[in-house]
């Protein structure tokens, strides 16, 4: 999935400044998450619709984008992207959704997933959902692929945030303060993992001030305001950039091997991290079993390069990214196994995993 902004003609030069992309989609489409061929006003006849519209499957349908697909979706602001569905923020504050439609059993497409809200932010997991509204205001979707699931408001007590990003079972947000937490039931409970709906924002000790939050299957990258950044979570294939195949929820580190250059964004993926300096160099860490991080893997012999056993490689500390042309990165992206970014001269980079075509 990938998202261009669109040229800068006179008749769009409000379309720029507000955040106005194009999107085009490819990789797996197995829940039609990139080429839906019916929209909601095709459907309905007139007007968009706030209740899912079930698209059938045909036997032709592809399972599988191989190139690039213009995707009809509107005025969007940004994608998330999950396993079996596309979701879209529109620079008003609405939020669309193509695959899999949370809370139902239905595959098709729905314009307007949240009635009522203005969202600015969204993250999304295998099982989690959730939204930032304007008001500061969050909404987790726990469970989202289930019939009786719907999205739950955050107790805080005057609390507004500002950045939201999901694990696989839990979700840590940033306050407009700069404060880190994670959410826990009124009982100091895993609700994520109960199936519980009472949400409360539980803080976390952090010497620093958080400006953005990034997560992957089990850890969680933090960027403070000085361009410092904090690992958190699973480390089994090294993607707290620690130097050591750890697991510390507490008490939260830096990142030691990137202290003194100032970091600009981080991604995480399911098991990779990555960042960029204030300088356009790329860093990455974590697992490379399928070439995700970008760095060479050594073989020693023919046998070598053609068995994946001996290409699994874990980057325990943060490594330099060489890229053709010493590109400058504007910003990564990572998935499971794969990672995209966009350089500085506008084009378009993908490796790792791409057995269904995430990779071009």
């Amino acid at each position: 999935m990938a998202a261009t902004e669109r040229g800068a003609t006179t008749d769009e030069a409000d379309d720029r400044t507000c955040g106005y992309f194009d999107c085009y989609g490819f990789g797996y489409n197995g829940f039609s998450q990139i080429n839906i061929d019916k929209s909601a006003n095709e459907v309905d006849g007139n007007c968009l619709s706030t209740a899912p519209v079930h698209v059938a499957l045909s036997a032709s349908a592809r399972s599988e984008v191989f190139t690039p697909l213009t995707l009809n979706v509107g005025r969007v602001h940004d994608v998330v992207a999950s396993w079996s569905s596309n979701i879209y923020l529109k620079e008003n504050g609405i939020v669309s959704v193509s695959g899999w439609i949370p809370g139902t059993r239905s595959v098709g497409k729905q314009d307007n997933l949240l009635p009522g809200f203005f969202v600015t932010d969204i993250s999304s997991s295998w099982m989690l959902l959730a939204f930032l509204t304007q008001d500061g205001e969050c909404l987790v979707w726990n469970n989202y692929t289930s019939e009786t699931s719907g999205p739950v408001k955050v107790n805080t007590s005057c609390t507004k945030f500002k950045a939201v990003g999901c694990r696989e079972k839990s979700c840590i947000l940033v306050t407009d303060k700069g404060h880190v937490g994670s959410l826990v039931c009124e009982q100091d409970q895993d609700c994520l993992d109960s199936g519980k709906s009472e949400f409360l924002f539980k803080p976390m000790d952090v010497k620093a001030q958080i400006s953005s939050v990034a997560c992957g299957k089990e850890h969680t990258l933090l960027l403070s305001s000085s361009g410092d950044v904090y690992s958190l979570g699973g480390g089994s294939r090294g993607q707290l950039g620690r130097g050591l195949i750890v697991t510390e929820e507490s008490p939260v580190i830096i990142v030691a091997a990137l202290e003194g250059i100032r970091i600009q964004s981080i991604a995480a993926g399911g098991w990779h991290s990555a960042a960029i300096s204030e300088f356009g160099d790329l860093y990455m860490w974590g697992w490379n079993e399928k070439g995700q991080l970008g760095l060479t893997v050594s073989h020693d012999d023919e046998e070598d390069r053609q068995s994946s056993i001996h290409q699994i490689q874990c980057q325990a500390l943060p490594a330099l990214v060489n890229l053709p042309g010493d590109l400058d990165v504007l910003t990564v992206s990572c998935g499971t196994r794969h990672t995209a970014i966009v350089a500085g001269d506008g084009s378009v980079w993908t490796w790792g995993w791409g057995k269904v075509v995430e990779i071009l």
